[in-house]
């Protein structure tokens, strides 16, 4: 139950390349066979058009709370292509969920008055079709990424110990012998609150500064984690925010930040042609680990390797 050095297993990442295709980044799923959110699309249509065609104030207002009562509670119809034109108007609907309940129904309100005006008729010639809402759906899954990268690392870790426990407290957490919390639920963020107080770590740390934390008997994990598939200048501004992540450093030896990197990314840095920008990073990043030595820079093969050596 002892771990190597940090360039240990930052060699052994090199060494094992990420697979082209991996089924923890696949999101084939259909939301047009559903026939109850399906009821609902087809429904909202109607209303919409009785809507944007009515004189009557009464029956205007009754509609308009069909389709707010709609929207507010229908699982995945943020990929109606009437809320798709919200971006059109510079609203989108993570946003608009985050609205208090009255400035929802002034904007919404807003919204549908211009959808009427400039999209309605429009569509209405051209029949509607439900593949548009699985297209939008499907455009999405790169932002499920970060979800699907949390639930990767728990099977990781679940392969190597048993009894793991997704701490809902500070107390859970620090109490179990295997835990975490993820930063993608309320739950966590309240958690990571309470342990930066506690252990007073980077003065810049925040929900949106890794992804999950894990604890190994007394070892202490804060995993920065990314899937990346391709080059180029996005990604390689990614890299240098991932690369940061490693220069935290705490005075307790039993913390340690680490950058996770799944995806044919990585493969760049184990390239024997390397050159250029990778070579740079892949330079700073052996340089980074010298320096902190508590922290990791891994692929699967890295992270796999070092929840064993603690088992």
């Amino acid at each position: 139950m002892t771990l190597k050095e940090n360039i240990y297993y930052w060699d052994l990442s090199l060494k094992n390349e990420e697979p082209i295709e991996d089924e923890h980044y696949i999101f084939d799923e259909v939301i047009i066979n559903e026939p109850n959110f399906i009821k609902k699309v087809k429904r909202l249509r109607e209303i919409i058009i009785k809507y944007c065609s009515s004189i009557n104030p009464e029956e205007k207002e009754k509609l308009f709370d069909d389709v707010y009562t709609i929207i507010t509670e229908t699982e995945n119809i943020q990929h109606h292509e009437f809320i798709a034109f919200w971006k059109v108007l510079g609203t989108t609907y993570s946003a608009f969920e985050s609205f208090t309940q009255d400035t929802k129904r002034k904007r919404l309100r807003e919204l549908l008055n211009k959808y009427c005006d400039k999209r309605m008729k429009l569509y209405d010639t051209m029949n509607y079709s439900n593949i548009t809402i699985q297209a939008l759906y499907d455009k999405g899954a790169s932002r499920r990424t970060g979800t699907a990268s949390n639930k990767k690392i728990i099977e990781i870790l679940d392969s190597n110990f048993e009894n793991i426990y997704e701490a809902k407290s500070l107390d859970e957490f620090e109490n179990n012998d295997i835990s975490y919390f993820r930063l993608d639920t309320k739950t966590g963020k309240g958690v990571l609150d309470d342990f930066i107080e506690k252990h007073k770590i980077g003065k810049s740390m925040s929900e949106k500064s890794f992804n999950i934390a894990i604890k190994i008997v007394n070892q202490t994990f804060l995993i920065k984690s990314k899937h990346m598939k391709e080059t180029g200048g996005t990604q390689n501004s990614k890299t240098i925010e991932l690369i940061n992540f490693i220069e935290f450093s705490e005075e307790s030896g039993n913390i340690h930040y680490v950058t996770f990197i799944d995806g044919m990314f990585f493969n760049r840095f184990g390239n024997k042609l390397i050159a250029g920008k990778a070579k740079s990073q892949k330079n700073l990043i052996e340089k980074t680990l010298n320096k902190n030595k508590n922290n990791f820079f891994v692929n699967t093969k890295g992270l796999e390797l070092i929840f064993k050596d603690l088992k």
